[in-house]
């Protein structure tokens, strides 16, 4: 059988959200080390890993894969593709997925 392609999340390297890249960035550059407004370049911050901007654990926010955002768009994705929704029906069908998922607990 014939799987489908499910894309890839885009990650903007200049304000480090998801579904742009960052030739199409109007926000303002964030450091992927230390989540502030300034470029890598001009962090100073003594963090080690990294503080990930999405959820302010001790990775950088480019080691995407073990943030539970970057899951979450993930699943988002794959929605979209698979059951041929809009962006927004399948962040709020992804999003009451999640939440049941954590009211249960």
């Amino acid at each position: 059988p014939v799987e489908p392609y499910i894309p890839r999340n885009n990650l903007c390297f200049k304000c480090l959200r998801y579904g742009h890249m960052s030739r199409q960035c109007r926000s303002k550059v964030r450091c992927w080390k230390c989540g502030k407004g300034h470029d890598k370049p001009q962090c100073h911050a003594d963090v080690i890993p990294g503080k990930c901007v999405h959820c302010n654990g001790s990775h950088s926010s480019l080691d995407s894969t073990k943030s539970p955002e970057y899951l979450k768009q993930k699943s988002i994705r794959s929605v979209i593709t698979i059951e041929n929704l809009t962006f927004i029906e399948a962040k709020e069908k992804v999003c009451e997925i999640l939440y049941n998922s954590f009211d249960k607990s």
